[in-house]
């Protein structure tokens, strides 16, 4: 016998005052903290300075802070600068902590306070590398990769990627604790993660067909 279907709820509206968001196509466009939900938005004027929003989960005023840099948000409460000219910043706002992240001039790099990806152009492909913030523990992702998100370590722990293999395309997971690579779909159509669950559809030809991974739990187990 079939289950009655849930009783669903209708969206509720949070505000209206959003100011100039800004969104990256990361999953910490948007993020949940503190019973809040906060964003990201561009100041008013060509300033050099970052507005953290965020509004009660129950609706009501919008809090607005002004900080110095342009921000994305990272890893909670952390935020990553994104201004090209300046220098690569973690910065947490609770307390006022910076931290600097070196990086060469020919680099790419997305970090949480955790980890970091790199990636440099080299010819028709992409190379990556992963660190620490620091610069310790470098190694290099071997193979010819394309990361599929803008944000480092899903779930704090791996890095995901397709990769160009023979005349198909597939997903892996390289293990940021163990440095090993896991495939997770030899052929696949598009795909995306977030929160800790990457999903993927079967393959080109059937993209109705979808299938996920938790990487919440580990892999290995």
């Amino acid at each position: 016998m079939a289950r009655p279907a849930g009783r669903q709820r209708s969206p509720a509206s949070l505000t209206a005052d959003t100011g100039a968001a800004v969104f990256f196509d990361s999953e910490f466009d948007l993020v949940v903290a503190g019973g809040r939900l906060h964003w990201i938005a561009a100041p008013p004027d060509d300033s050099a300075r970052t507005e953290l929003r965020s509004v009660a989960l129950t609706g009501g005023a919008v809090t607005t802070t002004s900080f110095e840099g342009r921000f994305r948000h990272t890893s909670w409460p952390w935020l990553l600068s994104v201004d090209e000219q300046a220098p690569l910043v973690l910065a947490n706002p609770e307390t006022g902590e910076r931290r600097t992240v070196t990086r060469a001039a020919a680099e790419s790099v997305v970090c949480t306070p955790t980890w970091c990806r790199s990636m440099v152009q080299a010819g028709d492909r992409h190379l990556y590398d992963v660190r620490h913030p620091d610069g310790t523990a470098r190694r290099r992702v071997p193979g010819d990769l394309t990361a599929i998100t803008v944000d480092a370590a899903a779930a704090g722990r791996y890095e995901l990627f397709t990769e160009l293999n023979v005349d198909q395309v597939r997903l892996v997971a390289y293990d940021l604790d163990s440095s090993s690579m896991r495939i997770l779909s030899p052929s696949i159509g598009i795909t995306s993660t977030r929160a800790g669950v990457v999903w993927w559809a079967d393959r080109p030809a059937n993209p109705t067909a979808w299938l996920s991974i938790d990487l919440r739990t580990p892999l290995d187990r």
